[in-house]
């Protein structure tokens, strides 16, 4: 399924995803790339393994929909490359900084949801002062 990520361009667009999810795909893919002239990531795990692949911003801005349409778990790096592959030493962009919380990997906390987490997180992390004084 995924493997056909590398050939956005040749799937039939089926329509099947709703406008406002597709206008939000869209809106995040501008809002973090701003046609910039780097190669963007697209990634999603198959099995389990990783398949990724490399679009320039009008190819994958123009396609996105077809991605969406593989119902697949899909993630776009939020900065762009200078070749495609993503590597820290080929970073061209550095549009923003991700954290991944794989809370669910801690024994504390794998019973909590997403926001339950967002709480913890802001509480213990957030209303502190993370400055050294």
């Amino acid at each position: 399924m995924l493997a056909n990520l590398k050939k956005l361009t040749e799937i039939e667009e089926t329509n099947n995803i709703p406008k406002n999810i597709i206008d939000i795909a869209k809106l995040n893919i501008k809002l973090l790339h701003r046609e910039q002239d780097g190669f963007i990531t697209l990634a999603g795990k198959e099995d389990k393994a990783w398949v990724q692949h490399h679009y320039k911003y009008n190819e994958l801005y123009e396609n996105i929909e077809k991605a969406l349409n593989l119902h697949a778990n899909l993630y776009i790096t939020p900065n762009s490359f200078w070749k495609p592959q993503r590597k820290i030493e080929y970073i061209r962009h550095l549009n923003s900084l991700f954290i991944d919380v794989d809370f669910y990997k801690i024994e504390k906390y794998k019973n909590k949801n997403h926001l339950e987490v967002m709480e913890l997180i802001k509480k213990d992390i957030f209303n502190k002062n993370m400055l050294p004084s």
